[in-house]
């Protein structure tokens, strides 16, 4: 059996994203529990700035797959105009 983590960032890199959401809503609820709430408001800030990225690629994906097959070239064109990592990292 593993020891519970002693911070909210311990091991963080070793989680899948089910318990990623866990640690982060528990850290959260801590936040506003325990804070005047400055912290909590730019995570959620940066939370909203990295979702709104995240969807606008998963649309590129959906309307990628929904596209009548490309050559390479043209397939290697469009990739390189979402190469942008997501804001803040």
């Amino acid at each position: 059996m593993s020891e519970p983590p002693r911070s909210f960032v311990d091991g963080l890199y070793r989680l899948d994203a089910v318990e990623t959401r866990r640690r982060l809503a528990t850290a959260m609820a801590a936040a506003r529990a325990g804070t005047d709430g400055d912290a909590l408001r730019r995570v959620e800030a940066a939370l909203l700035r990295t979702s709104r990225w995240a969807i606008r690629h998963l649309d590129a994906a959906i309307a990628e797959a929904e596209r009548p097959a490309r050559t390479p070239a043209e397939k290697l064109a469009e990739a390189a105009r979402y190469e942008e990592e997501p804001p803040g990292c």
